[in-house]
């Protein structure tokens, strides 16, 4: 009787590769951020203009994008540092947000 030692390989089934998808978490905040901006562009471009005049949806929709990338920025940030206690996970926040909101108005300029 011979055996076989040979052992035998199988198939391995490897997913898909596919781009990285956004949590919710991400989505929602980056929505979140951007109906803030939005509001407050609103509101400081009607604060400075008495009437709504053509500037006025450019300025809507760039407080909306800076707020939406601000938000989902920080989001993501947070969840990849894995900060579990509220006041530093606050801290990180803060400072992610203060230096892309810089970023970004200063690249405006």
């Amino acid at each position: 009787m011979v055996y076989s030692y040979f052992p035998m390989t199988y198939p391995i089934a490897y997913p898909p590769v596919s781009a990285p998808v956004l949590s919710s978490s991400v989505k929602r905040a980056a929505w979140v951020g951007a109906v803030m901006g939005a509001a407050g562009a609103t509101a400081s471009h009607l604060k400075n203009n008495t009437t709504p005049d053509a500037g006025l949806i450019g300025d809507i929709l760039a407080g909306a994008v800076a707020g939406s990338l601000a938000t989902a920025g920080v989001t993501v940030v947070s969840e990849g540092l894995g900060v579990k206690n509220p006041l530093s996970n606050s801290a990180v926040m803060f400072l992610t947000g203060t230096a892309l909101l810089y970023v970004m108005q200063n690249r405006s300029a």
